[in-house]
C-alpha cells in the first residue's frame, strides 16, 4: 500500500511540475525535437523549396529568394542542460543579417515578438553560397550556410539559439544594449540610430553595381548587332526599412558607362507600383551635362525618374534619387505592393522617340510618353532589347556580338537553356 502511495506521490508531482510556465516565459507547445537533459540544439527544421523556372524565358539575371524564418530561444539550466520548452523572442532583439561569402551585405531584419522573419532578398543568377547570422543579446550567435541560394524560391527553416555559457537566470534576458531612437532596433544593429523610422538596409547588388545594356534601334531592326553597348549605365539600390521590414524609403544611384549608338537617349529608372504617395528628391544631368537638383517633389506611381537628360553628355557622370514614402510599404500585405529590384529602367530614344525596356516591363505613360506601347521589348529572333547584367560587366567591342568566342559564347548555352543553365554566364 505504501508503495504505490509513493507512486501516485511522485505522479502527482510530476503533473504539477509540468504545468509550471518555463522561468523565461512565452513558452511554445508542440514540442521542438530535443532530447532529454540536451546540452544540444535540436536540428534546425529546414522546408526549403526549389526555384522552377516555368513560362517564357525573358532573360533574368536577378531573383527574389523568400526569407521565412522562425526562431526559438533556449534557457539553460546551471548544468547546462536546454530547458523546455523553447520560447519567442518577444520584446528581445533577435537579429538576421545576410551576407556574401566575402561578408559583403546583402540584408538586416529584426525577428518579429513570436520569432517569425519574412523578408525578401535579391541575389543574382550565377549560385553562391550565402550566410544567414543569427544573433540575440544574451545567447551564442550562430552563422548558417545557405549553398546556391539563388537556386531557392524560398529559405523556410525553424531554428534555435541557445542561451550563451554564463547567461544564466530570467534577468540575463533583459533588454539591456543601448536604442537611441526607441524604435526596438538597439543601436548596434541599426543603421539608422537616431531615425525611429529607419533602422536597416537591404543592397542590391550585395557589392558594387547592377548593369544596364540597351540595343536602340528598336523599330528599325532585330535587336541590332546584338554588341548591348549603345548605351549602358550602371546603378544600385538601396531600400530602407524600419523595425516592422516595412520600406520606408530608397535610394537608387546611377553612372553612365558608355554610348557607343549614333543615336542619342534619355534614360532613368520608373517604379511602377507602390501604395500611397511619396517624397521625391533628384540628382541629375541635364541635357547640357551640367549637374541639376530637383525636389523635394510629391509623386504617386507609377513615377518615372529621369536621371540622364542626354546620353552623349552624360557619360562618366553619375545622377541619384530618393523615394520617401508617406506610408511605409509592405510587400507582402499591400493592395499596391512596392516594385521589386532591379525595378524598370528605361532609355527613351531622342531621335526615334521609342522607349526601351527590359523584356515585359511596363512602357513609359508619364514624363515621355511611348510611340511603342504595347510591346514585350524582346526582337522575332527572341533576343532582349535591354540586358540587365547583376554585377559590373566588361560589354562587348563595337559590332561583335555578345556570344562571339572572345566574348560571351555561353550566352547561346544559356539562352537556348531557357536560363536553366550557364546562368553565370556573364
Amino acid at each position: 500500500m505504501k508503495k504505490y502511495a509513493l507512486m501516485s506521490l511522485v505522479a502527482l508531482c510530476a503533473i504539477v511540475l509540468a504545468s509550471c510556465p518555463s522561468p523565461m516565459g512565452g513558452g511554445r507547445g508542440g514540442g521542438s525535437g530535443v532530447p532529454t537533459g540536451s546540452a544540444q540544439l535540436p536540428a534546425d527544421q529546414v522546408s526549403d523549396q526549389m526555384r522552377l523556372l516555368s513560362g517564357d524565358f525573358t532573360f533574368e539575371t536577378l531573383f527574389p529568394v523568400a526569407l521565412d524564418l522562425t526562431i526559438d530561444l533556449y534557457a539553460v539550466d546551471e548544468a547546462g542542460m536546454l530547458v523546455e520548452p523553447p520560447f519567442a523572442p518577444g520584446d528581445r532583439s533577435v537579429v538576421v543579417t545576410l551576407t556574401t561569402a566575402n561578408d559583403h551585405p546583402v540584408y538586416r531584419g529584426m525577428a518579429a515578438a513570436d520569432g517569425t522573419l519574412r523578408a525578401a532578398v535579391y541575389l543574382p543568377s550565377a549560385p553562391a553560397d550565402m550566410f544567414l547570422t543569427v544573433t540575440a543579446e544574451g545567447f551564442e550567435s550562430r552563422r548558417i550556410r545557405v549553398p546556391r541560394m539563388v537556386e531557392l524560391e524560398r529559405v523556410q527553416r525553424r531554428l534555435g539559439l541557445k542561451q550563451a555559457t554564463g547567461a544564466i537566470g530570467a534577468a540575463a534576458f533583459a533588454p539591456g544594449l543601448p536604442d537611441r531612437d526607441g524604435d526596438g532596433v538597439p543601436d548596434v544593429y541599426d543603421a539608422f540610430p537616431d531615425d525611429p523610422n529607419s533602422a536597416f538596409v537591404l543592397n542590391v547588388p550585395a557589392d558594387g553595381n547592377l548593369t544596364i545594356a540597351f540595343e536602340d534601334l528598336f523599330g528599325r531592326a532585330n535587336a541590332g548587332d546584338a554588341d548591348y553597348n549603345d548605351f549602358i549605365a550602371n546603378y544600385r539600390i538601396q531600400e530602407i526599412s524600419n523595425a516592422d521590414g516595412h520600406i520606408t524609403s530608397l535610394r537608387v544611384d546611377a553612372t553612365a558607362v558608355v554610348k557607343l549608338a549614333g543615336y542619342n537617349h534619355r534614360f532613368g529608372i520608373r517604379i511602377d507600383d507602390f501604395e500611397g504617395s511619396a517624397s521625391l528628391v533628384r540628382h541629375y544631368v541635364d541635357e547640357s551635362g551640367a549637374t541639376r537638383s530637383q525636389g523635394p517633389t510629391s509623386v504617386t506611381a507609377p513615377v518615372e525618374v529621369e536621371l540622364f537628360e542626354h546620353s552623349g553628355r552624360a557619360v562618366g557622370k553619375s545622377a541619384w534619387f530618393t523615394l520617401e514614402f508617406a506610408t511605409a510599404q509592405d510587400r507582402a500585405d499591400s493592395p499596391a505592393p512596392l516594385s521589386e529590384p532591379p525595378y524598370n529602367p528605361w532609355i527613351f530614344v531622342r531621335n526615334t522617340e521609342q522607349g526601351i525596356h527590359l523584356i515585359d516591363r511596363e512602357p513609359l505613360t508619364e514624363r515621355y510618353p511611348s510611340s511603342n506601347p504595347n510591346e514585350r521589348f524582346v526582337d522575332s529572333d527572341g533576343f532582349p532589347w535591354a540586358l540587365l547584367v547583376p554585377e559590373e560587366w566588361v560589354h562587348p567591342a563595337e559590332g561583335q556580338r555578345i556570344d562571339a568566342p572572345q566574348w560571351y559564347p555561353r550566352f547561346t548555352n544559356w539562352r537556348e537553356s531557357g536560363g536553366t543553365a550557364f546562368t553565370d554566364w556573364y
